[in-house]
């Protein structure tokens, strides 16, 4: 899961505060605003947990870098492998995580990645999201890679 931002300010202090728990990817600036996606360093087991990890790491925010947070355009994009086999994978967002969304005055993306990729490259389609979570057609349940 990614957590894409964007922001009229410079996000220098933000990302500072977030330190090595964050990894940024920078993204070229589109019209004077900065585009960044960020990923949390450490493995999260579900989109759940990695939006309450990112919602404890802004709780912990300074001030300067709360300010960059709050003027930011901020999106979670939860991606899915689409994939051919009978098997599905689920992930929930409770009441809690949704409260957290809301009050990090994020939004939710949802991306489904089309199989035909895996087909042309000759690969074994899984269901896969983008925090690592994989599902393989013999397992009911998402597992780290």
């Amino acid at each position: 899961m990614d957590l894409n931002l964007k922001s009229v300010a410079n996000p220098a202090p933000l990302i500072e505060a977030f330190g090595r728990r964050v990894l940024v990817q920078n993204l070229p600036q589109d019209r004077q605003r900065y585009w960044m996606v960020l990923i949390l360093a450490g493995e999260s087991p579900s989109p759940a947990a990695a939006i309450s990890s990112f919602s404890k790491l802004v709780a912990g925010l300074p001030k300067n870098a709360r300010e960059i947070w709050t003027q930011a355009t901020k999106e979670f994009d939860i991606g899915v492998q689409a994939g051919l086999n009978l098997r599905s994978a689920e992930w929930v967002l409770g009441p809690e995580v949704v409260k957290a969304i809301a009050h990090m005055g994020a939004q939710v993306r949802f991306t489904v990645y089309s199989p035909l990729m895996l087909i042309q490259e000759g690969q074994q389609p899984q269901q896969k999201a983008n925090d690592g979570a994989t599902q393989s057609p013999s397992s009911k349940h998402p597992k780290r890679r």
